[in-house]
């Protein structure tokens, strides 16, 4: 079955899209971060990311954890590391003492091991190792934000924020975020290259709290 070709027809009645006017002045307060994501370690991105998503989810959902400020008044509570503090995951090892404790652990979808402190470090390890391993869709990897710095993921996560359609206004924003490239399809291009690179940013939380809390020793 041979499919119909689509025909477009601008309201003048010539065919073909109408041509989508861009607006080359960004919005006020609209920032590419450029300096900002050149000199942010990954528990700078974290932070970033991570506040940026509370808000998100704040939007939507319309159920933020809260806490009092100073003056006793109620308050959204969008700092990452509170947020990780409070909900007892700001440690990538934490000992259970309580049945309170291993609830929190089980809620935060923490590995939970009963571990026999007489036993030897080789086969301890050996043991704890193989209980990780059993954990099905496990996923370790490494976090390079090279990609997200060079496609401004910030300041996309930035306009959708303001309350931009990602989607629906591409053209308009590709144009915000990144004015340099001058021809359309390019710029297009690298900003759906943006959206791929947020969403796997997004994704990967959980991954880089767990790998922003590990010290590297000096």
């Amino acid at each position: 079955m041979l499919r119909k070709k689509r025909e477009y027809v601008c309201e003048n009645g010539t065919p073909g899209r109408e041509a989508t006017e861009i607006d080359l002045t960004p919005p006020k307060g609209f920032c590419l971060h450029k300096e900002l994501m050149d000199n942010l370690d990954l528990t700078g991105w974290y932070g970033q990311l991570a506040h940026r998503h509370e808000q998100d989810k704040l939007g939507w959902d319309g159920t933020p954890m809260y806490e009092f400020s100073e003056f006793g008044l109620c308050k959204p509570l969008l700092d990452p590391q509170k947020i990780d503090h409070m909900m007892c995951r700001d440690e990538i090892v934490r000992e259970c003492k309580t049945n309170v404790e291993l609830e929190i652990a089980q809620h935060n979808n923490r590995i939970v091991l009963s571990i026999d402190p007489a036993c030897p470090d080789a086969i301890l390890y050996s043991e704890i190792m193989k209980a990780i391993k059993t954990i099905k869709d496990r996923i370790i990897r490494s976090i390079n934000t090279t990609a997200w710095t060079e496609h401004r993921i910030l300041a996309l996560y930035d306009l959708k924020l303001m309350g931009y359609d990602l989607s629906n206004e591409r053209k308009q924003l590709a144009a915000w975020l990144f004015p340099e490239i001058q021809k359309p399809k390019a710029r297009g291009d690298k900003f759906d290259k943006a959206k791929k690179y947020l969403d796997g940013a997004i994704s990967s939380l959980d991954i880089m709290r767990a790998q922003s809390q590990v010290k590297t020793p000096t």
